[in-house]
């Protein structure tokens, strides 16, 4: 695409008042405590508390998604404003390949405390 184009459709992000706008570097490491969390890290009450889930059509649950969805929306704009929204789509493709792999990485932790749980109980059982 040609660059002069690229820019006409995709102006600078506008500096909100108090929020660094500027662009920062894909996070590729995490530091972390002597536990293995994430230091500096909070939990968010959506993360702490998750909707219960409706017992009818799965398609009920969908608002409640959503309602996270924003909630986090506005959660990074007001840390780091609406810079994301003018990223150029290179930039996003390789923070979502980031993403997926820290919620596979995430998956593997869950999995293996899951593992542990099935194997304390199969010990139970037996």
């Amino acid at each position: 695409m040609d660059p002069h184009v690229w820019q006409s459709l995709n102006p600078p992000p506008q500096r909100a008042s108090g929020v660094d706008t500027e662009k920062r570097p894909l996070q590729t490491q995490i530091p972390h405590g002597e536990a293995g969390e994430r230091q500096g890290a909070k939990a968010s009450p959506e993360a702490v508390e998750p909707a219960e889930p409706n017992d009818g059509d799965p398609l009920n649950d969908f608002p409640a998604f959503a309602d996270q969805c924003l909630r986090r929306l506005r959660a990074g704009r007001q840390e780091y404003g609406d810079m994301s929204f003018d990223q150029h789509p290179v930039d996003l493709i390789a923070e979502i390949q980031e993403e997926l792999q820290d919620t596979a990485n995430w998956s593997f932790i869950l999995w293996r405390k899951l593992e542990r749980i099935r194997r304390a109980l199969d010990d139970v059982a037996r």
